[in-house]
């Protein structure tokens, strides 16, 4: 059985209806970064539980790694996930977790949730996760230099 720290969920708006959840690796390193997909049709559910690659720059530390970062945040729509932690954001696939795209922002985002977060015991993720909302393919930010910005989640631009 696999302990999971704090994770984030946030629903598509999609028939059928899936969820995403995001789980932090344990402190003991035996699983990485995994995304949780689990889609309701009528009677039927399905869920998995799908791993991250380790991706050069991507928002997801490598497992095990202990420097995590301190706001985390994630957004859906169809097709895509995309995670925002202070001053980064990378896509991923909603279907596999594959890799889609990684952008940085001007500034940290302050609409993640703060690091102070409470953290379950055995989970080197010292933070916590907050769903974004996603409106037509982006979801809008504040960041901290006092500045707005929309990022499309389809590939990462900022606008």
């Amino acid at each position: 059985m696999v302990r999971s720290s704090r994770g984030c969920t946030a629903p598509l708006a999609s028939t059928p209806l899936v969820t995403l959840s995001l789980r932090a690796p344990p402190s003991d390193g035996t699983t990485p970064w995994q995304l949780g997909i689990q889609s309701k049709s009528g009677f039927m559910t399905s869920s998995n539980w799908v791993r991250f690659p380790v991706v050069a720059g991507a928002v997801l530390p490598p497992w095990g790694d202990v420097v995590a970062p301190t706001h985390m945040g994630m957004a859906c729509d169809t097709g895509i996930v995309a995670v925002v932690a202070d001053k980064n954001a990378t896509g991923w696939s909603s279907v596999d977790a594959r890799w889609k795209w990684n952008t940085t922002l001007a500034s940290p985002s302050v609409d993640a949730e703060d690091a102070g977060a409470d953290t379950p015991a055995g989970s080197d993720y010292a933070g916590g996760c907050t769903a974004l909302s996603a409106k037509n393919g982006a979801v809008a930010l504040k960041l901290a230099n006092g500045k707005h910005v929309t990022l499309s989640l389809r590939d990462g631009k900022i606008h």
